[in-house]
C-alpha cells in the first residue's frame, strides 16, 4: 500500500505514529511502576492529556497541508488550474478549522478531565481530515500517494486513540 509513497514520507509518517502509541503503553505499565492507585490515575490523565496534544499538533498540520497545496499551486494559477483557483479560498478556509476544532477539544479536556471524550473528538477531528483529504485528492488538488499514506496514518492514529481509551478504563 505504502510502495507508491516517496521513501522520505514514509518513514517520517510512520515514525510520527510512535508518539501515538506511547502513551497508551505507558498507561499500561502504570500498574507495574506503582501501588498506589491515586498516582495511577492521576498519571493516566496525564498521559491521555499528552496524547490529546499530540493529536492536536497532528490535526493542526493536517489541516495545514491544504494551506501549503495552496501556496504550492500559487494560489490555485499553477498545476491545479481553474478547479485550484476556485477551490482555493475554500481550502485555505478548511486549513484553519482542523486546528481550532483540536484546540477547542484539548480547552474540553482540560475543563472537564473526560479521557474518552477528549480522545473521541479528536479522533472524529482526524476522521474529518482524512475525508477532506480524500476529497481533495479526487480533484487532483493533491498527489495521489497522499492517500495511501494517509490510510496507513489514519488508521494508526485511530488505533492508538482507541488502545488510549481502553488502557484508561483498564486502569480506572
Amino acid at each position: 500500500m505504502l510502495s507508491r509513497v516517496p521513501v522520505a514520507a514514509r518513514r517520517l509518517g510512520l515514525a510520527g505514529l510512535v508518539p501515538f502509541f506511547a502513551p497508551p503503553l505507558a498507561i499500561l505499565a502504570l500498574p507495574a511502576l506503582t501501588a498506589d492507585p491515586a498516582a495511577v490515575a492521576a498519571y493516566g490523565v496525564v498521559l491521555v492529556g499528552v496524547q490529546l496534544t499530540y493529536a492536536a499538533v497532528i490535526v493542526s498540520f493536517l489541516g495545514a497541508v491544504h494551506w501549503g497545496l495552496v501556496l504550492a499551486d500559487r494560489g490555485g494559477r499553477g498545476q491545479g488550474g481553474a478547479a485550484g483557483l476556485a477551490a482555493a479560498p475554500a481550502r485555505m478556509a478548511w486549513s484553519v478549522v482542523p486546528s481550532l476544532g483540536a484546540w477547542l477539544t484539548l480547552v474540553l479536556f482540560q475543563v472537564t478531565l473526560i479521557g474518552w471524550l477528549g480522545l473521541a473528538l479528536m479522533a472524529a477531528w482526524l476522521l474529518a481530515c482524512f475525508v477532506y483529504d480524500r476529497w481533495a485528492i479526487g480533484r487532483g488538488l493533491a498527489p495521489g500517494w497522499y492517500l495511501d499514506l494517509r490510510k496507513v496514518l489514519t488508521a494508526g492514529a485511530l488505533s492508538s486513540l482507541a488502545l488510549t481509551i481502553a488502557a484508561a478504563a483498564a486502569i480506572s
